[in-house]
């Protein structure tokens, strides 16, 4: 098998179909594994309709992704938001990507066409590359295990395995797109969001998700 794509998902009963969707009419060999951790609602119930899933009671995305890598029997390992849709191809180029290196992630548009979500999208795509994940993050199978994985931290889940996984290959950026649902930059305000991740970007401690349902 190609792909595990794995999704952790917190109560998303109102996104994750779209997700799963897109993620199965993908045309590579795949399986998909969605991690439901604290779900109160009917994300689990949705999620069973399309994919292999895990139920754990906290509230915990990096706990549930590793959780998910352990079930894994992809080559290739996905990690997914809930609320990120693929574009058809998507993973087909994640593939052809990593004959160029060892992990990496894709380009984001906005499922909006507001100028400043463009332009967030933007911003996200240009620093990429220093590990900012744009809600998926891709690792052929082994060198995600020679990681030692998400950390269990609010936000920079992924900083250290970043880091590690760098001194095994390189990073590299699929030539695809994924959609990045918009409702947490127009709840909590684009320049608000802005300043989190700049704020992010520049200091070395992990603070709370703002978290919008």
């Amino acid at each position: 098998m190609d792909f595990s794509v794995i999704m952790p998902a917190c109560n998303e009963e109102k996104v994750i179909a779209n997700s799963l969707r897109a993620v199965i009419n993908q045309k590579s060999d795949k399986e998909l594994i969605v991690v439901c951790n604290g779900c109160s609602d009917r994300t689990e119930k949705i999620a069973k309709k399309y994919a292999s899933v895990i139920s754990i009671k906290e509230k915990n995305a990096a706990l549930a992704r590793n959780l998910g890598a352990k079930k894994a029997k992809g080559s290739i390992l996905v990690f997914m938001d809930a609320d990120i849709v693929m574009e058809p191809g998507c993973l087909e180029e994640i593939k052809k990507s990593l004959e160029k290196g060892v992990f990496g992630s894709c380009k984001v548009k906005p499922d909006n066409s507001k100028i400043i979500a463009r332009l967030m999208c933007r911003f996200r795509n240009r620093f990429a590359f220093l590990g900012w994940a744009t809600g998926i993050i891709f690792f052929k199978k082994e060198v995600y295990f020679n990681t030692s994985g998400f950390e269990e931290v609010p936000t920079k889940e992924a900083n250290k395995m970043i880091k590690e996984a760098r001194k095994l290959g390189r990073f590299v950026i699929a030539n695809c797109y994924v959609v990045n649902n918009m409702r947490r930059y127009e709840k909590i305000g684009y320049i608000k969001m802005i300043l989190f991740w700049i704020f992010e970007l520049i200091n070395r401690r992990s603070r709370d998700y703002p978290v919008i349902r």
